[in-house]
């Protein structure tokens, strides 16, 4: 196993990067296919643009090879 180096990013850090956006953990976990999953409660001036581009993250189909 190679070593990786590099600053590690959580998902409500990326929000908050990303959106300016304050993020704050709900709920995580999950079963069938959703764990690791993750729900967040955004705040602030730009909701409805993360929103959207969030959705569509979310319902992206999964990585296959």
């Amino acid at each position: 196993m190679l070593p990786v180096t590099g600053e590690i990013i959580t998902e409500i850090e990326a929000v908050e990067i990303l959106f300016e956006l304050q993020a704050k953990l709900v709920a995580g976990g999950g079963v069938c296919g959703a764990e690791g999953a993750v729900w967040l409660s955004i705040t602030g001036e730009k909701e409805k643009k993360a929103k959207k581009i969030l959705d569509e993250i979310a319902t992206e189909k999964p990585f296959a090879l």
